[in-house]
């Protein structure tokens, strides 16, 4: 018997939120060629505030979690990532933030972030593209497939080996 990867894949579970979503679409479109290559199922799940990306995350269980702000909600941000480093400590934050650098290279607003929570805070696209494969390779994926009606559903059956 074959395995199905509806029941028995690994699952990438990434959630985003991206106000324009055009960071999220190039990002999306690396995690889809990276997760292909290591025959792993890519769950997406879209925010449509710094609040419910949080839920999404502990609902979710997800592994990868990428935030685009701006300085406008930065009192939301602090809260999100506090919220899911102390609920959800495995999952990766990584922040993208189109602030202007200092000379040096490092803003107060991303060292803030990196204080309340963010693990990875990057200004610009091209170190994303340089930074996704090594983030997966310590990314601990979910076992099991990402179909909704299957999600789960092998936890839960009464007898002990299914597989």
């Amino acid at each position: 018997m074959h395995p199905n990867p509806l029941l028995d894949g690994t699952t990438l579970v990434w959630v985003t939120f991206d106000p324009q979503r055009t960071f999220s679409a190039g990002v999306r479109s690396l995690l889809v060629s990276l997760t292909a290559q290591r025959d792993w199922l890519l769950e997406i799940h879209e925010a449509n505030s710094l609040a419910s990306a949080a839920g999404l995350v502990e609902q979710h269980g997800a592994s990868l979690l990428t935030v685009v702000t701006d300085t406008a909600d930065f009192a939301g941000l602090c809260k999100t990532l506090r919220r899911v480093q102390s609920r959800r400590p495995s999952c990766v934050r990584l922040v993208y933030t189109p602030l202007h650098q200092a000379p040096d290279g490092y803003s107060a607003d991303h060292c803030r972030l990196l204080e309340v929570g963010a693990q990875i805070v990057v200004d610009q696209i091209p170190w994303v593209q340089r930074l996704l494969p090594s983030i997966l390779d310590r990314i601990a994926p979910r076992p099991g497939g990402c179909h909704p009606l299957t999600t789960g559903l092998v936890d839960t059956l009464p007898w002990p080996d299914v597989r």
